[in-house]
């Protein structure tokens, strides 16, 4: 009974102490400011071009590789079944066979996506959280463009070298997305938030980011129809763009920082500064900040 009691004690305080942040959210910057870096940086995970090549990219590589532009379509005439007896009616209609090359590619920027993956486990032990999102960013940005280019000429020529260069710009963008633009968000909101509310802000992130996934893919099949493929892609790279000077300036850096200093730092807009936070850490030993698991 005494565990039981301790335990709801302890339910009821974490609760008191969510309200009281929700009450006065103005007065807690290292709630609100963690909150709105992580719903900028989803807004550029979403431009990034990732979720629509991974949910449309046998459509996306089927019209790249697709020879509609070399009137080689396939026509065919076809009966409907005779629903009575006296009725003959025929109809000629096209049936588009969807390109194998399109599946491959898909199989193709799977295994890239797989391979970022494993880089990108090896590279946070090393490499900065911020430098890492930039150069992601920057990559991406180039790769953007790079697919908009070769898509652009693959829509008028009879050849397949352009269309095979898009699939490497493509695979190229993914590689650079997976490193940084597209996982650090989930990352950030694992590390910025206080223990005790974190939960609860990762979960408003996460459904931010959830709503604009659906609205992304949702909409792109309209933005592609009105702007082609290789113009969406354009404007997605020049969202990015707009997105450097912002990104820049509101990412902190988080690698071997503890929780309290991030806090400090959102409190007080200090400068992070790694390697005191690492001296620090090494002359006095503090308990370190165990941060969850982003899966």
């Amino acid at each position: 009974m005494t565990c039981r009691r301790e335990s709801l004690t302890k339910v009821q305080s974490k609760r008191t102490r969510k309200l009281e942040y929700i009450q006065n959210i103005r007065n807690h910057p290292e709630i609100y400011k963690p909150f709105l870096i992580v719903l900028v940086l989803s807004v550029v995970q979403q431009f990034s071009g990732m979720s629509v090549i991974r949910a449309y990219v046998v459509k996306i590589f089927d019209q790249i590789f697709s020879m509609e532009d070399m009137n080689t379509k396939i026509e065919l005439d076809y009966n409907f079944y005779n629903y009575t007896s006296n009725s003959n009616n025929s109809c000629k209609g096209e049936i588009h066979k969807t390109s194998q090359l399109a599946y491959i590619s898909a199989i193709i920027i799977g295994v890239f996506r797989l391979v970022a993956s494993l880089a990108l486990a090896n590279l946070l032990l090393r490499f900065k959280r911020r430098i890492m999102y930039l150069i992601s960013l920057f990559l991406s940005i180039a790769c953007l463009l790079t697919f908009s280019l070769f898509s652009y000429l693959s829509s008028g020529s009879v050849t397949l070298t352009y269309r095979w260069c898009s699939l490497v710009a493509a695979c190229f963008l993914v590689f650079s997305v997976q490193l940084g633009v597209q996982t650090l968000p989930l990352l950030l909101s694992g590390e910025l938030f206080p223990s005790d509310i974190r939960a609860t802000c990762k979960g408003l992130t996460r459904c931010w980011t959830c709503l604009l996934l659906v609205v992304s893919l949702k909409l792109f099949p309209w933005i592609e129809t009105g702007l082609t493929l290789y113009g969406t892609f354009l404007v997605f790279s020049g969202v990015l763009i707009i997105f450097i000077p912002i990104t820049f300036f509101i990412l902190p850096e988080t690698k071997d920082l503890s929780l309290e200093r991030i806090q400090h730092y959102f409190r007080t807009n200090s400068v992070l500064d790694t390697q005191s936070q690492a001296d620090s850490n090494s002359s006095t030993p503090t308990p370190t900040h165990n941060n969850e698991v982003i899966y």
